[in-house]
Formats: structure tokens, sequence, C-alpha cells
């Protein structure tokens, strides 16, 4: 089926950059009436003595550490004795936490509190459907490597860092088969709903959305309330186009609980997908595709140590936001470009067809040692509660970005913010806010806004270390960068003593699909949410690798008080 036509304004189209910017003065200005007389929860003025900003990185930023035992409870829950993953993503929604893992990815986890608010000590497991028998089969649908590192099909996914909920209480996340090899194997991905029993005696419903593409690599989903839309973001690392996806669950027609696919001997499916792309806008039982343009090019060499070839990805876009009402960018699709050092907007319905703009990040210092070489690593992405600014995590970078969505949606912008910056310089529209401290085998994970409008963002280290007693590094954590963007703080190591006998972890993969490894891996945080329990804030966060899901929970004497008055600044 054909792809939708799409105009694209990207990084260096700058015809239609002047086209957008005069076509667009009367939106502009109406969105400027809008910002100045509208009462929502997006105010133009300054928040808490945040002021507007030109693009920087801010070094003289406030930093502390602190003992999060000082403020807050520290609880522990474990996964399910038949789960065989590591908790990866995480969210929070009516106070059940639902987790999905990387690696033997079979099944999804939830915790759910009792009618008295208490949670229980380990999670329930819902097996996620899957049909092909073994773990290793001919004919499975992701791509894998075998122990002798030759390409071969598993039932397993490594791929799938976001999960999302709906307003109809649908959990909704992504099986994305593999990116970390270039091997000529197909390997498919899909998007699941599931679907919560609404009594012990139910055992809920999974719905399974086959990609039609080969080597999609869905990373994320969002789910879009004001047009009933799945958005999911195909990275694409090894195929070289990267797209933005989106679907209506209520025009697809067909709801399958079984992988629909067997592969022959040519990695070719069998039978047909339930679902190809659309023609044309409106079509029901299909996805409308947003590929990227080809400006957004990225060429890069991937693990050369290991022999494995060059690759060619248009930015490899990863995770995505999309604006809600009364948003004044309501209905704009956000989402990071994990190769290209930029950020990225769609808007679907831009009067004459779908655009796509490109935000580059700009040279900054704190860019480290991700797959490509000064390479930030753009990765998770969200919109403040409180500015509706665009807020995105840095992977190697190990900071945390924050677009100006007043300059960008204000009557004199002129397109400036989408240029590259020159040497030295920083996107105009961006700040980036550094997480001092943090050396080169760290990285910044997923983002997470609290109700008071502080960012909270978890830290994980790469590789296996060796057994020592003393600490080589600042260890892994988590922070929040409070709601005025003036500070960082950076809690303790939290370290946990109820597992200690979970701490030889893995590194390489076996036959089963796990990863084994004879050292100790640090702290993995990855996944993380929050929520406001009657004045009393939950910090929820994945203990990846110790196969736990952790919670912070403000001590009782702060119930009821602003405990940021104390680690931050009042919001």
């Amino acid at each position: 089926m054909a792809v939708q036509n799409i105009r694209y304004n990207g990084l260096s189209s700058g015809v239609q950059t002047m086209k957008k910017a005069v076509g667009g003065v009367i939106r502009r200005f109406l969105v400027a009436v809008f910002l100045l007389s509208a009462n929502t929860a997006y105010g133009t003025e300054e928040v808490d003595g945040m002021p507007a900003f030109d693009g920087n990185v801010i070094d003289d930023t406030s930093f502390e550490r602190e003992d999060s035992s000082k403020y807050f409870l520290k609880k522990t829950y474990s996964l399910d004795s038949r789960a065989s993953l590591f908790p990866w993503a995480l969210t929070v929604s009516n106070h059940s936490v639902w987790v999905i893992g990387e690696l033997a990815f079979r099944s999804l986890q939830g915790l759910t509190p009792n009618s008295a608010g208490d949670y229980p000590s380990s999670t329930t497991a819902f097996r996620i459907p899957l049909k092909i028998a073994g773990v290793v089969s001919a004919n499975a649908p992701f791509q894998g490597r075998s122990l002798e590192g030759e390409p071969q099909q598993v039932n397993f996914s490594t791929l799938g860092e976001e999960i999302t909920v709906d307003e109809l209480g649908r959990i909704w996340f992504a099986q994305g088969g593999t990116n970390t090899t270039a091997l000529d194997v197909t390997n498919y991905s899909r998007v699941i709903s599931f679907t919560p029993p609404d009594s012990e005696n139910s055992e809920g419903e999974f719905c399974v959305y086959n990609i039609p593409d080969d080597n999609a690599e869905v990373l994320a989903v969002a789910w879009d309330a004001d047009r009933d839309l799945l958005w999911f973001a195909q990275s694409s690392v090894h195929s070289g186009i990267g797209a933005i996806v989106s679907f209506k669950p209520s025009d697809m027609t067909a709801c399958s609980n079984l992988y629909k696919w067997e592969l022959n001997s040519q990695g070719d499916p069998v039978a047909g997908f339930d679902y190809g792309y659309c023609d044309s806008p409106d079509t029901q039982d299909c996805f409308t595709k947003y590929a990227l343009p080809a400006d957004y090019h990225v060429a890069f060499s991937a693990f050369p140590s290991v022999g494995l070839p060059d690759m060619e990805t248009t930015g490899s876009p990863s995770f995505l936001t999309v604006l809600q009402e009364p948003h004044p960018d309501a209905g704009a699709v956000w989402f990071s470009l994990s190769f290209g050092d930029a950020i990225g907007r769609l808007d679907p319905e831009e009067p004459g067809g779908p655009v796509q703009t490109a935000f580059p990040i700009g040279d900054d210092p704190y860019s480290g040692k991700w797959i490509i070489p000064n390479n930030a690593g753009v990765w998770d992405i969200d919109v403040h509660p409180l500015t509706g600014d665009i807020v995105f995590t840095a992977y190697s970078g190990r900071y945390v970005g924050r677009f100006d969505m007043k300059r960008y949606l204000s009557a004199s912008y002129g397109g400036e913010c989408e240029t590259a910056p020159g040497v030295g310089q920083v996107n105009p529209c961006m700040q980036l806010m550094p997480v001092p401290g943090l050396s080169s085998v760290h990285n910044l994970h997923q983002l997470d806004f609290d109700n008071y409008g502080n960012a909270w963002f978890t830290v994980t280290t790469e590789g296996c270390l060796g057994k020592t007693d003393a600490i080589p590094h600042e260890p892994a954590s988590i922070g929040f960068i409070n709601s005025q963007w003036t500070q960082v703080i950076y809690f303790d190591a939290l370290n946990f003593n109820s597992d200690e006998v979970d701490e030889a972890i893995f590194a390489s993969i076996d036959a089963s699909g796990l990863m084994k490894c004879n050292n100790v891996f640090d702290y993995f945080y990855t996944g993380i949410g929050t929520d406001l329990v009657e004045g009393r804030l939950n910090v929820w966060f994945t203990d990846s690798f110790r196969r736990k899901i952790r919670r912070l929970e403000v001590k009782p004497e702060y119930i009821g008080k602003d405990l940021f008055c104390e680690i931050s600044v009042c919001t």
C-alpha cells in the first residue's frame, strides 16, 4: 500500500522553512493571542521565577547530593517468580504499577494495591501471547544471534522501552525485536494492548497488532486521547528509514491474541498480516505512516570492535509524546532522534499536508561515548506540565534538555531553531541541564514529571564491573530537576539490603536468551513513574538487572507538607 504524501520541513530544507514561516504568520499570531489570554495549565508568565531563555548549557546550576532516607521510606517489590525478564519500562496508572522488560520479554507485570492501599510483595505476571514453541525457533519472529554469533530467529524481544495507559485502562507497549545487530535476519515488530482483569476470575485480554515492515524496530508508544490514536516510533536503525506511525484501535476489525505469522525459509510470512499501510487518509484497518525526511540522514559505524557493518538511518526516532488540549500546540507529535542529536515535531494535520520539523541540539560539551562518538543519544521525551515546554533526556550526553515552547509558538518566530547551531553553540530554543558527577560509564535513561512539575530521571551504568570494595565511580541512582529549572537533586546510591543475593547479573546471551556475567553489574535504573496518594509522593522505578521494582515513599512527617521546600525550591 502507498504511504501518504508528506511535505517535509527538515534540517536543510530552507525553502520549506521560509514557506512555513510566511504561511504560518496568521496561525502563530492566533496562537500567541491564545497563549496570552487562555486560563489553562500552560502559562506564559514566569513559573516561580523561571524566565524565558536563550539556548545554553547551564553550567552554574545548583547541584546537591541528598540522602533519600532522610525524606523517603525505601520499598522493594520482586517480580512474579514465573517472569523471565529484566524490568525496564514502567508506568503508574490509577495507583497501579505496570512494567515490561528487556530480554526474554515474555510477560507484562502488574502491581496493584488492595483496598487499604497496600501493595503485595511481588508482581502478578500476565503471559504475553506467543504460540511458537521454544525460545529459539526456525520460524520465530524476532532477530537474534546464537552463542557463536550466527544470526537466528528467536521468540523474545529486546526492544520495548515505553509503556502507557489509555483512558479506558488499556495498557499499551511494543515488542520491537532487537537493534543490537545489523545481521541479515528477518525481524518483525508488534504493538500490544492489554485490558487488565476486572475480577479475580478474569485473565484480562491481549490484542496484538503486527507491523508489516521488516526491521521496524518499534521502541516506544504514546496514546493520543484527543484523537483516539495509538502512535509508535519505528526506530528502523538497520533498514534506513525511520517513521512515526499511528492507528485507531477502534477502526481495526481484528484483534488477534496470537502471532499471526509463520516465516518461511526466506524469512517471509507464510500468510499475510492483518493490516498494511493506508492508501489515503481516513482509511480503516490500516496504519498511517509518516516516514522521516531524507535530510534527517545519519551514517555511522556501530560496534566496530565486533566487526559489525556500518549502518545508515534517518536519525532513528525513539520516544514520542503527543500534545493534548489545552496545550497550544495540541495535536503535534514530538519525538526524539536518538542517532540524530535532535528532537523532531510532526504536525499530521497541517493545512496542505503533514509537516515534519527537526530541531538539532547543537554543540554541547557533555556528549559521550554511545554508539556514535560525540552523539548525545536523545532518548525519552515528555511535556512540562506547568510550562508546556518539551523536555528530553540525553542518554550518553548525561543531561536533560528543555525546548522553549513559548518562543517556538510566538508570532515572531522565524525558523531559527531549525538550523544546526554553530560550533560551541546550543539551539537557541534549548537549555541543557547536565547532571554533575557522572562519568562515561553512566547513561541518563527515562523521565517522568511529578504533580509539582519536577522532572525525575533514572541513571544506568554500562558493563560488568569487577568485584571491588571501593566504588569506582559515582553510583547510578535517580534524581530530579526542580520545576523552576534551577537545581539538580541527585540521591545517594539507594542501597537496598533486602536482595544482595541477586547481585550477580548477566552480560552474555545464552541459549535461553538471558545474559550471563561472572562479575557484579552496577545498579541499572531504567523506567520511572510518580504517583501522588493523599498528599504522599511515591516515586517508582525499575532496578533492572536485580529484577526488582523500587519505591521511594515520602515519610509520614512530610505528608501534607511541601517536601520540596526542604530539598529544593518551593513550587
